[in-house]
């Protein structure tokens, strides 16, 4: 693997992840690195779509996702077009069906559920979401919980890619520290 290689973790509602921000971000990845893989984490909204609007079915919810998803892509297209290294863009869905998937949720529910730990990671990292987002807590912590442990478990499909750098404008959360 190209050891100038790394992925770049686009979340939808991120301020990082767009505009000017972008722009900024594809300029130094064109002058830092030799290839980039872009993570669109949409699908992995479906639990917060689902948190909002209590009526949604998961399958609703994974549409509107991947809608918002496609929105992102057409707003940012231009921005995009800016990258002068091979790159290539990555939608949720492909970790979802990736072979490995399975197991490595298995590998994080396991550990939340007999890792005391691991157990109050996830559970604070939880409980500060979702009062952040002034969401009410005891209807929406299990939701928050798969949120968190499934996009755990893709982490640890990242980490088998050997990429050798990670752009994330954001803090790491205490699941995500945890993982």
């Amino acid at each position: 693997m190209d050891s100038n290689k790394t992925f770049f973790i686009i979340s939808l509602d991120n301020l990082m992840s767009m505009g000017k921000r972008l722009r900024a971000t594809i300029y130094k990845i064109n002058k830092t690195f030799s290839e980039c893989d872009f993570m669109l984490c949409d699908t992995v909204n479906r639990f917060n779509i689902m948190m909002l609007d209590k009526n949604l079915s998961e399958k609703e919810a994974t549409q509107i996702a991947l809608q918002n998803g496609n929105d992102w892509l057409q707003n940012n297209q231009k921005i995009l077009s800016e990258l002068t290294i091979p790159s290539k863009i990555i939608r949720w869905n492909k970790w979802l069906e990736h072979e490995d998937f399975t197991s490595k949720l298995k590998i994080i529910e396991t550990e939340y559920n007999n890792n005391l730990e691991c157990k109050n990671a996830f559970d604070k990292t939880a409980k500060v979401f979702l009062s952040r987002r002034g969401v009410e807590l005891e209807s929406n912590l299990n939701q928050c919980i798969m949120y968190l442990q499934e996009e755990c478990a893709v982490m640890l499909l990242w980490a088998d890619y050997g990429y050798n750098f990670e752009l994330y404008t954001s803090k790491r959360n205490h699941a995500m520290e945890y993982t």
